[in-house]
């Protein structure tokens, strides 16, 4: 077991690596991701957990749709959830959420030191506080 999570918080920093550098989530590293959180998975599914978990998939989605944040964001989102249990799923969003309104703000004082071109052009990696926050509310619902 402590080699499934260790794989799993070596392919957070890479997935935080490829996103910050490149602002690309790659598709196999998240099959990967969605593969550890079945085999760790120790949560019990029951309805409330089921009912959270597909609302907050249906979010994610909807925000990829409407193109607020990108695909693989979205599925970065949803394959951490097998690893989170029900108490934890929506302390699992506003974390990233928070995270992510840290990485906005160090963003913007970046884009007012040189330019917002930049900025606008690449986007927030926000598959850095998914992947972080995922791995901190996985870990916490052991």
């Amino acid at each position: 077991m402590h080699l499934g999570w260790l794989l799993l918080t070596s392919l957070v920093v890479f997935i935080t690596y490829s996103d910050i550098r490149y602002r690309l989530i790659p598709n196999v590293s998240v099959i990967v991701v969605f593969t550890i959180s079945l085999l760790l998975s120790q949560i019990e599914i029951n309805i409330a957990w089921a009912v959270k978990s597909l609302s907050l998939a249906l979010f994610f989605i909807t925000l990829s749709i409407l193109s607020i944040w990108g695909a693989g964001d979205a599925k970065l989102s949803i394959v951490f959830m097998p690893l989170i249990s029900e108490e934890f799923l929506l302390l699992y969003l506003l974390g990233f959420i928070f995270i992510g309104g840290f990485l906005a703000v160090a963003y913007l004082m970046v884009g007012l030191l040189t330019s917002f071109e930049g900025i606008k052009k690449r986007g927030l990696p926000y598959g850095v506080p998914i992947a972080m926050s995922g791995l901190f509310f996985s870990i916490a619902s052991v």
